[in-house]
């Protein structure tokens, strides 16, 4: 029989703040796609897709691109922030 220790020995806890909007669905869905391929490679088909819409769309931008813009660099520093602490991790 195991005992509530064994239970979580292999898992982490994190204190997140009460009024988050991070669920436990969002933190597996999270980790699964750190998992299965790097932050550094997310970030790069980031930018990819950035720029290559840029260029097809540099005539006729959306009126809503400074949002569209702040959305994507708020991505690209999730990725960069994510891949320095997998870094710091692995270093560990």
């Amino acid at each position: 029989m195991s005992t509530s220790n064994d239970t979580f020995q292999d898992h982490q806890a994190f204190v997140l703040p009460k009024n988050t909007k991070v669920t436990q669905e969002m933190v597996s869905e999270l980790d699964n796609m750190l998992s299965f391929t790097p932050p550094q490679q997310l970030k790069h088909s980031l930018l990819k897709i950035y720029m290559l819409y840029l260029i097809s769309e540099h005539d006729v931008l959306p009126g809503d691109f400074e949002d569209i813009a702040t959305d994507f660099y708020f991505l690209v520093e999730f990725f960069t922030t994510a891949e320095k602490e997998m870094n710091k991790t692995h270093e560990s």
